[in-house]
């Protein structure tokens, strides 16, 4: 059982709130990478690159008895890589808490190292010296009444940089509505998780999964440091240094924003300070046209100022009610105030 990293790590950042006032950290998915002189093929599936040269490559993958799968390759090195709540109790409604993730991936550690002859002079003995390759972390929200009104919404967040952003109707998850924004460093996802788990398990109409992707980039970033403090390795992970990083993540992508009807983006824009009459015109283009025709540093002075009003706008006519929906992070749950 492994408990005593979190006690022993603080945060970096000052200005990062204490755990006691976070939503305690869930986690899903799990990946760690360990060095290694040798792994046992029997059983496995194993592809050789270069055969007879020099630079012959030898890698493999096995699926592992209690879930995920243990793969090796380059650099004398292994991972293994699960969903923990699947390990732990053959489910994926609900998360892990902290305390449990660590158990499940220590569980995930030594089955795979079973398989494998840990080089030692590389300390691949240890777990809490094994590497950190991935990390998903969850927040989950009850009783969205709408999730695909609020995700199309959402969608029209403009990200900065070099981040893709996808609306779909996930097919591997029963169809569930989707929203996810990141690149090869991290991702960010709202799914339907109801529709994913087809109701199983306790799971209810409205049940909206957030899951903020973390791979190594991120998680040894300068981000990482403002976030609570940068992950390497097993020993370096904190339930602390894990909400700060959920948090940054959920508002890097614009998650946390309200998501606005045209009528109320009308009160929204007339009601923004210090603004020139051309300035709310500009806005109201930035935030209702898909390609508005503004430059690059326009682009950017109207995505600062939308995310000071913290709006993003679901364009439905002129027409309709004064609504804005939006997610409440602490809470758990979704928000709607109407306006007369």
């Amino acid at each position: 059982m492994v408990t005593g990293f979190a006690a022993s790590n603080r945060p970096q950042s000052g200005n990062l709130l204490s755990i006691r006032r976070e939503p305690r950290v869930e986690v899903d998915t799990f990946a760690i990478a360990f060095p290694v002189v040798d792994v046992d093929t029997t059983g496995a599936t194993v592809t050789t690159q270069g055969y007879g040269t020099p630079n012959t490559i030898v890698s493999g993958k096995r699926p592992l008895e209690g879930g995920g799968f243990l793969a090796w390759g380059r650099g004398g090195m292994a991972w293994a890589e699960a969903s923990l709540p699947k390990r732990f109790d053959g489910q994926n409604v609900s998360a892990l808490r902290w305390e449990e993730a660590l158990d499940a991936g220590e569980a995930l550690y030594r089955e795979a190292a079973a398989w494998c002859e840990l080089d030692r002079a590389r300390e691949g003995h240890k777990f809490e010296r094994s590497k950190v390759v991935r990390i998903d972390l969850v927040r989950d929200f009850e009783g969205v009444a709408d999730v695909s009104w609020l995700l199309d919404g959402l969608a029209g967040v403009r990200q900065k940089g070099r981040v893709g952003t996808k609306r779909f109707s996930d097919r591997e998850r029963g169809g569930s509505a989707t929203l996810s924004a990141g690149n090869a460093a991290w991702l960010c996802t709202l799914y339907d998780k109801f529709a994913e788990s087809l109701g199983a398990d306790g799971s209810e109409p409205g049940h909206l999964r957030f899951e903020a992707r973390c791979r190594q980039r991120l998680l040894q970033s300068a981000g990482a440091v403002m976030a609570g403090g940068k992950v390497e390795r097993v020993g370096d992970l904190s339930e602390v240094k894990a909400a700060g990083m959920r948090r940054q993540q959920y508002r890097r992508v614009g998650f946390d924003r309200e998501v606005v009807t045209s009528a109320r983006l009308v009160d929204v824009v007339a009601a923004a300070p210090d603004l020139t009459p051309r300035a709310r015109r500009e806005l109201w283009a930035y935030l209702t046209l898909p390609d508005p025709g503004f430059s690059r540093p326009v682009v950017r002075k109207y995505a600062a100022i939308a995310a000071d009003l913290g709006v993003t706008a679901r364009v439905d006519g002129w027409e309709g009610p004064k609504v804005s929906v939006s997610l409440d992070y602490d809470a758990g749950v979704q928000r709607v105030e109407r306006a007369a």
